[in-house]
């Protein structure tokens, strides 16, 4: 018998042992648990963020286009009034010879 209460009195401490050991690892769970709790909040904050900042990047990118085709179609407007000028400058050319004809007749004349 008292084999028997020391045989029980060594199990109960090797089952106290491991309750302990379990606690132990139940406890650094919790704590593992916890932070991965807060690192999971981190990372939808950081996945919010980089939605808000591609939402702007694509209006960034919209007002890129849309500044694009303006200057497209001033660089068209500019061409357009470069080759305007060009026809005025020969017209006022031959407009300067024709008066130059003319004052040759001119003076001829008088």
């Amino acid at each position: 018998m008292a084999h028997d209460l020391s045989k029980m009195s060594h199990d109960i401490n090797q089952l106290t042992q491991q309750r302990d050991q379990l606690s132990n690892e139940i406890n650094n769970l919790k704590g593992q648990i916890g932070r991965l709790g807060q690192e999971n909040d981190d990372l939808k904050r950081q996945i919010e963020q980089l939605k808000n900042a591609n939402q702007q990047l694509e209006q960034l990118n919209k007002k890129v286009q849309e500044l694009t085709n303006d200057n497209q179609g001033l660089a068209k407007q500019v061409d357009d009034k470069h080759k305007d000028y060009m026809t005025l400058s020969r017209s006022n050319s031959g407009l300067a010879q024709d008066n130059d004809g003319l004052k040759k007749k001119v003076d001829e004349l008088t």
